[in-house]
Parts: C-alpha cells; sequence; structure tokens
C-alpha cells in the first residue's frame, strides 16, 4: 500500500518562488495554502500571505489564489497581513475582508460595552 506524505513546505516555496510558468505557481501557491489549513499554522498563513502581497504587487499572482488565501487564511492571520498590506497597494478581495473583520471587531466590541453596562447598572442598585 502506497503511503501519501504531506508535500514539504519548503519544497512548496521553492515551487512558488521559482516556478516557470503562472500554472506551476498557481498550482504550488493552493498547496501551499492546503498545507497551511490541515496544519492550522497561523505563521506560515502569515508568511504566504507576506509572500502573497509581493506577488500581487507585481501582479504576478492568479485572482484564484488570492481568492483562496482571502477566503481560507484564518482571521487571526488575515489581520496581520492586512496591517501590512494597508500600508501599500490595496486588493479590492482583501478590502472587504479586512472591512468586515473590522465590522465584527466594532460590534463585538460594542456588545461588551452594553453588557459591562448592564452589569454595572445591576451592581450599582
Amino acid at each position: 500500500m502506497l503511503e501519501t506524505s504531506e508535500p514539504s513546505v519548503d519544497g512548496l516555496w521553492g515551487t512558488v518562488k521559482e516556478a516557470k510558468s503562472p500554472l506551476e505557481r498557481s498550482h504550488a501557491c493552493h498547496k501551499l495554502m492546503d498545507v497551511a489549513e490541515r496544519s492550522g499554522n497561523l505563521e506560515l498563513w502569515e508568511n504566504i500571505g507576506r509572500h502573497f502581497i509581493e506577488l500581487l504587487e507585481r501582479d504576478d499572482l492568479s485572482p484564484e489564489v488570492s481568492d483562496h488565501y482571502v477566503r481560507q487564511c484564518p482571521d487571526e492571520a488575515f489581520i496581520v497581513i492586512a496591517q501590512i498590506w494597508t500600508r501599500r497597494k490595496p486588493f479590492a478581495g482583501w478590502i472587504c475582508r479586512r472591512d468586515n473583520l473590522r465590522r465584527v471587531e466594532t460590534r463585538q466590541a460594542e456588545e461588551r460595552r452594553q453588557r459591562e453596562r448592564r452589569l454595572w447598572k445591576r451592581h450599582r442598585h
């Protein structure tokens, strides 16, 4: 019986960086994100995002790969990356995700403040 092993992250990074064709790069990027998703490794997601920003700025990353990143990247890692790329060239799909996360954070903060006010009022009386 053949065992299928997880592709090596280093090998995939090498393919992403040295790909001879956009299709080869795209395939390696998707595999790299699949590995990150299965492992739950936030640092890997952040490293992928940093590299993708460079590729996007050179128009060297397919929209499908960018969309895959925006859809699958955990919020914790995406927030870190959003702080980096907003100082640079913004990308439409990334802006929508960032703005949605900000709205969620704002709503959660407001709900927290309201709960705290209710608790304070109950304890005051």
